[in-house]
């Protein structure tokens, strides 16, 4: 008999004597037309399994991250039926799990849903934006749900916490309270930026005079020999540089006029970014801005910043009504 009796299939069978050997081993007599039940209880469904096989090291995702990537395995006992387990993604950030409609299974993409081949390892990249986990959110929670072919389901979750580590500056050849010479028309230091996170590797540094609590951005001087005219030092973390500030430029208004007695110098790690502000409201051409950073789950307001090269110290912005043109700096100070 070949073919597979279902519980509770009444078939007849007949056989031509000395086929069948019975337990004993004794040969059976030939059967014709003999009705036969399988009275055999099915086993239960057995639930599929999910379990993530590779995670973000140390279960963390930096802010900057582009992508989310994760392995999963969806299992299931039963081999001869679930063969394959529909398998999907869910992410929490605050409001409750929301599914992802798109993301890329070993190389191809999904359409929010993997029809997984049961036991089979499959890398996850999902694209991670900001409107899927917000910059402002330091922890989620990522969910893989997969399901066979009665129902049954299997589901894991785990926590990643979202970070950025803020960067530094570590100046060093000058001291508090050092004396430079008015003859001297320069005058020299050595910067290091750093950050932890391996993803930001290139930092960008500007530096400041501050005179009488104004500030003054120096944007001549020499970084490890090359010449910076803008400004802007785009270095690398951990990288050390010599700095050359020629402070009697330009000649009719010295960056740093002999007159002065005592200023401060500032190093500050610059952060750039667009923004686009919208009222559906037409009439509302120009919207008032405010920036915040938020730290460990608290916001705090930025209160000085740069847009299109123009400082504001007021802490506001005056924005127009659906353009993308306002370039932003705002830095971390040393």
């Amino acid at each position: 008999m070949a073919n597979i009796i279902c519980r509770g299939e009444n078939v007849k069978i007949s056989y031509e004597p000395g086929t069948i050997t019975a337990v004993d081993g004794s040969k059976l007599e030939s059967f014709t037309n003999m009705d036969v039940t399988n009275n055999s209880t099915a086993l239960p469904n057995q639930a599929p399994t999910i379990n993530f096989t590779k995670l973000p090291a140390n279960l963390r995702v930096h802010k900057a991250a582009t992508s989310l990537n994760f392995n999963i395995k969806a299992t299931d006992a039963d081999t001869t039926i679930d063969k394959n387990l529909t398998t999907e993604f869910y992410l929490d950030t605050g409001g409750g799990f929301k599914k992802i409609t798109s993301f890329t299974a070993n190389g191809t993409t999904y359409a929010g849903v993997l029809p997984a081949i049961n036991g089979t390892v499959y890398a996850i990249k999902i694209n991670k934006t900001s409107t899927l986990i917000p910059t402002n959110v330091v922890s989620f929670k990522l969910k893989a749900v997969t399901k066979d072919s009665g129902d049954a389901k299997g589901e894991n979750v785990v926590n990643l916490s979202h970070y950025n580590t803020a960067p530094s500056i570590t100046i060093s050849g000058l001291t508090t309270d050092q004396k430079i010479s008015k003859h001297d028309s320069t005058f020299s230091f050595s910067l290091t930026p750093s950050d932890s996170d391996t993803i930001d590797e290139n930092l960008h540094v500007e530096l400041y005079l501050v005179i009488e609590g104004k500030e003054t951005r120096v944007n001549n001087f020499t970084a490890g020999g090359a010449e910076i005219t803008d400004g802007n030092l785009a270095a690398k973390s951990n990288q050390t540089y010599n700095i050359i500030i020629d402070k009697s430029l330009p000649a009719d208004n010295p960056l740093l006029p002999n007159t002065v007695d005592k200023f401060t110098l500032k190093a500050v790690n610059i952060l750039e970014f667009r923004l686009k502000v919208k009222d559906d409201d037409t009439a509302d051409a120009n919207l008032e801005t405010e920036i915040y950073i938020g730290i460990f789950g608290s916001y705090q307001k930025i209160t000085e910043f740069t847009v299109d090269g123009v400082q504001n110290t007021a802490g506001k912005l005056t924005a127009q009504n659906g353009t993308e043109d306002n370039h932003l700096q705002q830095g971390t100070t040393n």
